[in-house]
């Protein structure tokens, strides 16, 4: 995750929060501490990982540059800026779609699921 890909969408991320959802800068960072300790920055090879998928590609073993913008769209959502039904759906199915391999999605547990299946995990409370 802290490739500079992943460092582009975490600060994006954090642009967005802090600027048009006026989200004070050390609430933000107090919620990334907190993802960070639990290991959300960690292992993103594996599928317990909300990056699986997003920007590590399993099947080509390497970091995707490709899901820059939905790591984006997933650090405002871990951080509890997409509180509206329809962009947590469209966020969702988005995750799900970057989770499937040939026409299979890979849900947090590791399980082969259908992609309306894969969920997404819950913002970081404080």
């Amino acid at each position: 995750m802290f490739r500079p890909v992943g460092q582009i969408a975490i600060a994006h991320g954090i642009g967005k929060v802090v600027f048009h959802h006026k989200q004070p800068l050390e609430t933000v960072f107090q919620k990334l501490v907190k993802f960070d300790e639990e290991g959300g920055f960690n292992h993103i090879e594996y599928p317990q990982s909300i990056w699986y998928g997003v920007l590590y590609d399993p099947n080509k073993r390497r970091v995707r540059v490709a899901g820059r913008s939905l790591a984006t769209n997933l650090i405002v959502y871990l951080l509890g800026e997409i509180t509206e039904l329809m962009d947590e759906a469209i966020l969702r199915k988005q995750l799900a779609e970057a989770r499937t391999f040939e026409n299979r999605a890979i849900n947090f547990e590791g399980r082969i699921v259908k992609p309306r299946e894969v969920g997404l995990p819950d913002p970081i409370d404080l």
